[in-house]
């Protein structure tokens, strides 16, 4: 998960080697955006798009084995 800190896009990518349950959510725990990554792929998150203000969000990558949460920040421009 890069850049951290964020002013627009975050790019998210996975090594687990299988489909991964892509969230993100914000500081109060709203799901602002869930998908599927899949292995080797890279996936652009535009924050611009999901969230009108600067903050702290989660990124989350969940799996039926693996589960993984990175904190990011966002600074809107």
């Amino acid at each position: 998960v890069y850049p951290n800190p964020t002013a627009g896009n975050l790019t998210v990518a996975s090594d687990i080697g299988e489909n991964a349950v892509l969230t993100v959510l914000d500081l109060a725990g709203k799901v602002l955006l869930k998908g599927v990554l899949k292995p080797g792929i890279l996936r652009q998150i535009y924050f611009s798009e999901i969230s009108g203000v600067s903050g702290i969000f989660f990124v989350s990558l969940t799996t039926n084995n693996f589960s993984s949460t990175k904190k990011i920040i966002y600074i809107k421009n």
